[in-house]
């Protein structure tokens, strides 16, 4: 079990294209306004390690399928929020920001590969020589979402609500958008490149 954990933790807390946006939320509006997107992220985990862990070691048929799918709508989820991210009006009283939501959320990270390449080695690896149940697989998809979203909480919306107290001008909240836009195209064309254009070429 504890090795388990740690290597959720260790993937699920390194940066990727959902700790991005959470932190560039937490930049913007704070903390409290990134609540309901980061519950959204923890509950798209919980499914895809329950949903994996229920199919066993069968999912290990399809795991280039389910990656290469979920790489073409990942990226192109991810375009879309950089596309938001650079048209959000900053307005430094959070009325016209671009908010994001549970459903945000929990549909970035089911189609974020990041997402599947982690719950999928918990499936095939760490469930099995645990000798779950399907009560223990429904528990253990739980309490690792609640981990992993409590950690990427802490560690990106409240780091970009710190910042958020120390930024007071709107330009800089402009070219932080930007540079966090940038990183979800370049984090979007990866990919396209590694699990897109490497497979189909």
């Amino acid at each position: 079990m504890k090795e388990l954990i740690l290597y959720a933790i260790s993937v699920m807390w390194t940066p990727g294209p959902v700790n991005t946006v959470i932190l560039n939320t937490g930049i913007r509006q704070g903390a409290r306004k990134v609540i309901p997107f980061v519950v959204g992220v923890s509950t798209a985990m919980s499914a895809l390690i329950i949903l994996y862990g229920l199919l066993g070691k069968t999912i290990e048929l399809y795991v280039e399928s389910i990656t290469f799918y979920t790489s073409i709508i990942g990226s192109i989820y991810m375009i879309y929020l950089a596309y938001k991210l650079l048209k959000s009006n900053i307005n430094l009283d959070e009325s016209n920001s671009f908010e994001l939501k549970f459903k945000q959320g929990f549909f970035m990270q089911l189609f974020n590969p990041k997402g599947t390449l982690c719950a999928l080695p918990i499936a095939t690896i760490y469930l099995p020589k645990m000798h779950t149940t399907w009560v223990s697989i429904f528990f253990i998809g739980i309490l690792i979402g609640i981990i992993g979203g409590t950690g990427v909480f802490v560690i990106y919306a409240l780091t970009g609500s710190v910042f958020k107290q120390i930024i007071k001008e709107s330009k800089a909240f402009v070219i932080i958008n930007w540079i966090m836009a940038l990183i979800l195209i370049y984090l979007s064309i990866t990919l396209i490149y590694d699990h897109i254009i490497k497979v189909v070429f």
